[in-house]
C-alpha cells in the first residue's frame, strides 16, 4: 500500500491531520501534505500538539522527527494513542538506535493503534524488524507532493553552503564559515518563526490553526525563494536538498549522523542529473 491507495479510502471523509511545528523544511512539508490530502479529497481538520482534541482518524507528518537528537513525534503519537481509534504516521525516517524511538516501537498499543510510512528503505529495514509487517509502508517524503509547477524555477547566482548547524549534523565536519543553515529562522522576522507557535498555543483550535496556516504558507514561501536565489547549494539538509532538486539547480548531498540523506537520495533523487550525493566525512572545500 503507499500514501495515493490510502487516501483514496477516505475521500469524501473527514480526518484530523497533525502538522509539525518544526523549522522551515517542515513548513514545506507541511505545505505538501495539504496538497495531497486536497488532491484526494480528504476534508481535514487541521491541529497542532498538544491541541485536545479526539476523533477516529489522526494523519501525522512524520518527517524527522523519530531520531536521537530530534524525537518529539514519539511524544506527540503517545499523548494521542488514546484519543483516536487509528493513527497514520506519514512518511518519516526513524532511526532505531534511539532508545525512545525503539521503546516507542515496540509499544504494544502503538504496534496495534498505529500505521507506519517510512521514507527510504533503511528506516523501512530497521523499523520492520521490531514492528508488525502489515502495519509499516514505504513511500515519499511529502515535501514532493508540493505543487512544484506553480514555482517560477529561477537559475539564480553562487553558491550556498547550507550544512546543518544542530548536533543532528555529523561530527567533525569542518563547516565553512560562510555557512548558512538556510532551515532555520531569522529572528529578524520573528513571525515566521515556528517559535510564534508557542505564543498562540492557548487559542481555540480552529483560530490557531487559521493563524498558523497564514504563517506556515509564508515561511514556506520564503524558505522556497531563499534558496532560489542560488545557482548551486551544498547541504546535509534534508528538505534543502529536496527543494534544490525540484527547483533544478544543482544540489550536492551531504549525509547527516544517521542514515536519512542517503536514504533519501536512493530512494527519491538519484536519478535527477542535478543531484550528487557526496559519501564523505568532510566538508568538500
Amino acid at each position: 500500500m503507499n500514501l495515493n491507495n490510502l487516501l483514496s479510502e477516505f475521500s469524501g471523509k473527514s480526518v484530523y491531520h497533525m502538522l509539525n511545528p518544526g523549522n522551515r523544511g517542515d513548513a514545506l512539508l507541511n505545505q505538501g501534505s495539504k496538497y495531497l490530502f486536497a488532491a484526494h479529497g480528504v476534508h481535514t481538520t487541521e491541529i497542532w500538539h498538544p491541541d485536545n482534541v479526539t476523533g477516529q482518524y489522526l494523519f501525522i507528518n512524520g518527517a524527522g522527527g523519530f531520531c536521537k537528537q530530534h524525537h518529539d513525534n514519539v511524544f506527540r503519537v503517545l499523548f494521542y494513542l488514546h484519543k483516536f481509534e487509528f493513527i497514520f504516521i506519514l512518511p518519516a525516517s526513524f532511526d532505531t538506535r534511539c532508545n525512545e524511538v525503539s521503546s516507542f516501537l515496540k509499544h504494544t498499543e502503538v504496534q496495534k493503534k498505529v500505521v507506519i510510512f517510512c521514507r527510504e528503505k533503511y528506516s523501512y529495514e530497521a523499523v520492520s524488524k521490531i514492528y508488525p509487517s502489515n502495519r509499516i509502508f514505504l513511500d515519499q517524503d511529502l515535501a514532493f507532493c508540493f505543487n512544484w509547477s506553480v514555482i517560477q524555477k529561477k537559475k539564480g547566482r553562487g553558491r550556498l553552503n547550507a550544512f546543518r548547524t544542530d548536533p543532528e549534523g555529523l561530527g567533525g565536519r569542518n563547516i565553512p564559515k560562510n555557512n548558512w543553515d538556510i532551515s532555520i529562522d531569522s529572528w529578524l522576522y520573528p513571525h515566521h518563526n515556528w517559535r510564534f507557535f508557542y505564543l498562540i498555543r492557548n487559542l481555540n483550535c480552529r483560530i490557531k490553526s487559521k493563524i498558523l496556516g497564514h504563517v506556515e504558507r509564508q515561511r514556506c514561501d520564503r524558505f522556497i525563494k531563499d534558496i532560489n536565489r542560488y545557482e548551486e547549494i551544498h547541504t546535509d539538509r534534508a528538505h534543502v536538498a529536496i527543494t534544490v532538486a525540484m527547483l533544478g539547480k544543482r544540489v550536492y548531498i551531504y549525509p547527516n549522523n544517521y542514515h536519512k540523506l542517503l536514504g533519501l537520495y536512493e530512494r527519491s533523487l538519484c536519478n535527477l542529473k542535478n543531484v550528487k550525493f557526496v559519501n564523505s566525512e568532510l566538508f568538500d572545500r
